[in-house]
């Protein structure tokens, strides 16, 4: 199965807006999906949303992982962590939304020595919906199994790198030449805290490096992949 890459994103957006479903004066049901985009903003920005959210869907719908649940993403002018600080998203389970924050937002949030700010920041913008998107359908489908958080972030960032047209990608991926190991061992807490965008990098050529990605994922899901256990 080939992998599908993000280069027809115009289209996809002109197409999700001529079917884009109202579903409240804020709300827009994204079409052929159970994804519902809340912004303030006009029907554009909304199917700019929608195109990333409904690429990530049928992503997973490829590899037989089908999103049940009804995800909302609220697309604000700031999301704030728990401790307070200023963040790009958070993902409410009881609720199963996230909060993202908007294009510019997201843009005054990067750090001006990120690898981020050598690529086109639409590109940028569309993969991290990718990415929240990923997280989700990847958990309803992990249920209540317990998975280290780097699983999680293997899977979502893997994902993510994957939507990125090529030429943003292969740029990305230039930053950090250092390939990967075979395993799954060197994708530890650490490993992801110090450097989440190398993380990313590595996790993206560890997954896709064959054909069988599909296989990896469902085998993550399951548990049935060992990564490194959490540290204390």
């Amino acid at each position: 199965m080939a992998l599908r890459k993000f280069s027809i994103l115009g289209l996809m957006i002109s197409a999700i807006r001529i079917a884009l479903t109202p579903a409240a004066a804020d709300e827009i049901n994204c079409p052929a999906s159970r994804i519902v985009v809340m912004t303030s903003g006009h029907d554009v920005s909304r199917a700019k949303v929608c195109a990333p959210a409904v690429w990530a869907r049928a992503f997973f719908e490829r590899c037989g992982i089908i999103q049940r649940r009804k995800l909302t993403l609220e697309i604000v002018n700031r999301v704030t962590h728990p401790l307070g600080v200023p963040v790009i998203a958070t993902f409410d389970a009881t609720r199963w939304r996230a909060r993202i924050s908007n294009f510019e937002a997201t843009l005054a949030l990067i750090l001006p020595k990120s690898v981020y700010r050598k690529l086109p920041f639409r590109d940028v913008y569309d993969s991290l919906v990718v990415h929240e998107v990923a997280h989700a359908i990847f958990r309803e489908h992990v249920g209540g199994r317990r998975l280290p958080v780097t699983a999680h972030e293997y899977v979502a960032y893997a994902i993510q790198i994957a939507s990125m047209p090529q030429e943003t990608r292969d740029l990305l991926l230039s930053s950090f030449p250092l390939q990967t190991s075979k395993d799954l061992a060197r994708f530890n807490d650490i490993y992801l805290a110090m450097r989440p965008l190398r993380f990313a990098a590595n996790a993206y050529r560890h997954l896709f490096r064959n054909e069988r990605y599909c296989e990896t994922i469902a085998r993550i899901a399951s548990g049935d992949a060992e990564f490194p256990l959490p540290l204390e």
